[in-house]
């Protein structure tokens, strides 16, 4: 009995591993990179309300809704952003030497997106609630009826959109 509380003893003093990112968390932050790069922190958190509204509405896991949403994920121009982890040698196709600033920078992002996860960061864009971002192209020229760019983001190249509410757009 005494064996069994000294080694429970010693097992309290030992620090708890640090958990591991969420399947989730990673892929959202891997859209984010994808999506909007390294540095925009406040775009990252809005394009995880998106797909965390999005996902809501359709039923699904999140890591899900951003594998099927992101382009930058289903279709990516660089292959190693499906890739990105915090831990580790670069993923295949990284084209430079610069990995572990990059890699340390990607631990941010994924940080960030779990303070988003956990309600600790807000998303800027919560009280207009967009279901899409997406770059200028998308939405300047040929927005569909009933939806509408709402600037929740300012100096963002992403912009974001919902349906207009009924009687136009407010």
């Amino acid at each position: 009995m005494k064996r069994l509380a000294f080694v429970l003893a010693l097992v309290g003093m030992c620090p708890a591993p640090a958990p591991a990112a969420t399947d989730d968390a990673l892929w959202l932050a891997r859209m984010c990179v994808g999506e909007s790069g390294w540095g925009r922190l406040d775009v990252c958190a809005a394009e995880v309300g998106v797909i965390r509204r999005r996902a809501l509405l359709h039923g699904t896991r999140l890591a899900t809704m951003a594998r099927a949403y992101s382009a930058a994920l289903r279709r990516p121009r660089r292959p190693w952003v499906p890739r990105l982890l915090p831990t580790g040698p670069a993923p295949r196709g990284w084209p430079a030497a610069n990995w572990p600033r990059r890699r340390a920078r990607f631990g941010v992002v994924l940080e960030h997106v779990e303070g988003v996860l956990a309600g600790d960061v807000a998303d800027p864009c919560e009280e207009a609630a967009p279901l899409h971002f997406g770059g200028p192209a998308h939405v300047d020229d040929d927005l569909p009826d009933g939806w509408e760019v709402v600037d929740c983001v300012p100096g963002s190249r992403q912009r974001f959109w919902r349906r207009a509410p009924r009687g136009g757009a407010s």
